[in-house]
């Protein structure tokens, strides 16, 4: 009899234990707050800095694709004057075939490094943003992004320049 008096006491306190746990949860106010995307990516200085190596890769490899094309203009005319001459001929469209796959390969390396840098930027955004959240016990974190998911939020609880202030003070290595 004591057993079984011990077995329901248990149970009771893990019963009553369990709803007085789930009370608190949903009874509990969430904090909520939304950033608008764009001007947060905007304005993190890790794409300002990525942006700039970027820029300056585009300005090389755009020379390199302006040499390549300068290369194959003159090839076309030397083609044009050397017309009966099959060797010659042969010998520019070979030299012409290799710059033109240079060109395109020198633009698939660009659009990697591009997609690179936007996953590297996006990666370390959401990060931050996730230790922001964290930090400021804020349960949801909306983003205003244009895509129609968020169309409105409330100005009280826009976080979007709380947020670009965090980021790029954790980016230029403040602690959490």
């Amino acid at each position: 009899m004591t057993k079984k008096i011990l077995i329901y006491s248990t149970l009771l306190i893990v019963v009553a234990a369990a709803a007085l746990w789930a009370n608190h949860l949903f009874n509990r106010s969430s904090k909520i707050g939304w950033m608008d995307l764009p001007k947060v990516y905007d304005q993190f200085a890790y794409k300002k800095q990525l942006q700039k190596e970027l820029e300056s890769r585009q300005l090389a490899t755009g020379n390199q694709i302006d040499s390549i094309e300068m290369e194959l203009s003159v090839l076309s005319n030397l083609m044009n004057e050397d017309k009966g001459k099959e060797s010659l001929i042969n010998e520019h469209r070979r030299k012409g075939n290799m710059l033109l796959m240079q060109k395109k390969k020198l633009e698939e390396q660009l659009e990697e490094v591009r997609t690179d840098f936007h996953n590297k930027i996006t990666m370390q955004l959401n990060q931050y943003v996730r230790d922001y959240a964290e930090s400021q016990n804020y349960d949801l974190v909306l983003s205003a992004d244009g895509s129609g998911i968020l169309m409105y939020g409330e100005g009280k609880i826009e976080l979007t320049d709380n947020i670009i202030a965090y980021i790029n003070k954790r980016y230029m290595g403040e602690p959490k």
